[in-house]
């Protein structure tokens, strides 16, 4: 409390402390703490949400790309991976867009990049590999075309992933032949394509008898 001659003594606000009796100012906790009302020690000076240091200060904004979500002593911890936070001090860390990651601790959204089987800016948006392509590294490159004759599902990140079409065989990935003519594959994948039945016939490539 502080006091003024005769006058009664008044109650240090909140933010303030007083460590001696008698006359005297309350004194204004260390930038970035805060303290009770009627505190009477700096050590009741807490760091605030953001801020990291011991009881008393001095309180220390915590970087970029790291948070603390509580007032007190403890240190600023760095985000989660896929999140980010750009700013110093107080705030939470935020999710990167969605189909994409970044490394703990980033501090840009632009540190957020797209998935594996997913284009698009580093921030984002990300948007998914269209069927017949896919893309296995992740960033803002380009989705690659399957090789020809082949498929692959929409948000493919492997060339494995294409398989080749009807009327055609081969492995995953790789060179896909058309079945010859007498055979035919109605089914994509890496199986051979099969003879015709007895008495019929097929064009080369054919899906079906």
């Amino acid at each position: 409390k502080l006091s003024s001659g005769t006058a009664p003594c008044i109650v240090c606000e909140a933010g303030k402390f007083k460590e001696v009796t008698g006359p005297g100012e309350c004194s204004e906790c260390p930038e970035g703490s805060h303290s009770l009302q009627a505190s009477d020690s700096h050590l009741d000076c807490l760091c605030n949400t953001g801020f990291a240091g011991p009881h008393g200060g001095p309180c220390t904004a915590c970087e970029a790309g790291k948070y603390k979500d509580a007032p007190g002593a403890g240190e600023c911890e760095t985000c989660n991976a896929g999140m980010f936070k750009e700013d110093t001090g107080p705030g939470p860390c935020s999710e990167c867009a969605v189909n994409s990651h970044a490394l703990p601790g980033s501090d840009s959204k632009e540190d957020c990049m797209c998935n594996v089987g997913y284009t698009g800016p580093h921030g984002g948006p990300c948007m998914a590999c269209q069927a017949g392509k896919y893309k296995d590294s992740a960033g803002a490159g380009a989705c690659s075309q399957c090789p020809a004759d082949s498929l692959s599902k929409a948000a493919s990140d492997d060339i494995s992933d294409c398989e080749c079409d009807t009327g055609h065989w081969g492995s995953a990935g790789g060179l896909c032949m058309q079945c010859d003519a007498g055979k035919f594959k109605n089914s994509r994948g890496d199986s051979h394509c099969i003879e015709c039945p007895e008495d019929s016939e097929a064009e080369a490539g054919a899906s079906h008898i």
